[in-house]
């Protein structure tokens, strides 16, 4: 995790060193993606929200670095991936093909996170329609990793606030989540993330499988 895009050219230049070397590590080992965000104008972190995120420079110039990287390494086994985040353009899953489409790249694919596209409460209410039509957008696409997690929409303060919160504890409508991502290739890896101990993790994969036993998967 880390950020080529940055405005100082010794961070963005270090950053796409690393990217590079964790790309051709993960080439070596045979790992079916490799996954970094974009990047980020933020000055504050690697992530963050910035307006310059949102323009065409922005865009160009992440086509650009990831061009490089990518052949840079020339990956047959592993595929470079983005984090879908709310704080960028890659932000829904038609700005992801935006971008897959002029980074012309074979090499490229999807790291899903759905939960991280979020980011209003039109969306949140309706993430079951949202979800199937997600995966209708990226049919033909590869993807190559998901993060798998819950999100609520905290009901006191004025502006919107979401929280992440633990598989079943949220509004993310999980059996039709469950059932598109059973259409994947059986090795894709889903990763639960950001739970704070070993038994959280052991209950929110208890609360999957749950789920997946509700829909007869």
């Amino acid at each position: 995790w880390c950020n080529p895009l940055s405005e100082d050219p010794k961070e963005a230049g270090q950053a796409r060193e690393r990217i590079i070397e964790r790309l051709s590590l993960a080439e070596e080992l045979g790992a079916r993606a490799c996954v970094n965000v974009i990047g980020t104008r933020c000055p504050d972190n690697w992530y963050g929200p910035d307006e310059k995120n949102y323009s065409e420079d922005f865009f160009a110039e992440a086509v650009s670095v990831y061009r490089s990287v990518i052949d840079a390494v020339r990956p047959k086994r592993t595929r470079m991936t983005f984090e879908m985040m709310p704080y960028s353009f890659l932000d829904c899953a038609q700005e992801y093909l935006r971008f897959l489409k002029a980074l012309d790249r074979p090499e490229a694919g999807v790291h899903l996170d759905l939960v991280n596209c979020i980011n209003s409460p039109r969306r949140y209410f309706a993430n079951r329609e949202w979800i199937t039509e997600t995966f209708r957008i990226f049919a033909g696409v590869p993807i190559c990793s998901v993060h798998l997690k819950d999100i609520r929409l905290e009901c006191q303060p004025v502006s919107t606030v979401f929280t992440e919160v633990p598989i079943g504890e949220g509004a993310v409508h999980f059996p039709t989540l469950l059932k598109e991502l059973a259409k994947l290739p059986e090795d894709t890896p889903v990763l639960l993330e950001h739970l704070r101990e070993e038994r959280a993790y052991d209950a929110a994969a208890a609360r999957v499988r749950a789920y997946l036993e509700e829909i007869g998967i």
